[in-house]
């Protein structure tokens, strides 16, 4: 019995862990390749999760149709005249042939603006 309530602690536990991170998953498709934090994703489809933690740190994981993965710490925005009327906009940034995202912004307003990217 005594084995049966350590499992059950330990479980509960676990589970308190797990809910302090939000994770949201939207696809895009990219016609050129982008930078995207420290990786370039090639033009193609690409699944970008929002891992968002109890604490002021997000992540964006990137994971491209072709294989190639990355990862790009963000900051919370606040966009409201960017708001798309449905779905989320993707924001790229240009510099020469070279796009990068700058920032993802959702249909309430409140979007995300990537760390350290190119001005």
């Amino acid at each position: 019995m005594r084995i049966l309530t350590i499992i059950c602690a330990a479980l509960a536990l676990c589970g308190l862990a797990l809910a302090q991170y939000t994770v949201e998953s939207i696809n895009v498709h990219f016609a050129a390749s982008v930078v995207a934090g420290e990786a370039t994703l090639p033009a193609g489809d690409c699944n970008i999760q929002i891992v968002r933690s109890s604490g002021s740190n997000t992540t964006l994981i990137f994971r491209a149709a072709s294989g190639v993965n990355g990862t790009a710490l963000v900051n919370r925005i606040y966009q409201a005249d960017e708001a798309p009327a449905s779905g989320v906009s993707v924001i790229l940034k240009h510099s020469g042939n070279t796009h990068y995202l700058d920032r993802i912004v959702m249909q309430d307003g409140t979007g995300f603006q990537v760390i350290n990217r190119p001005e």
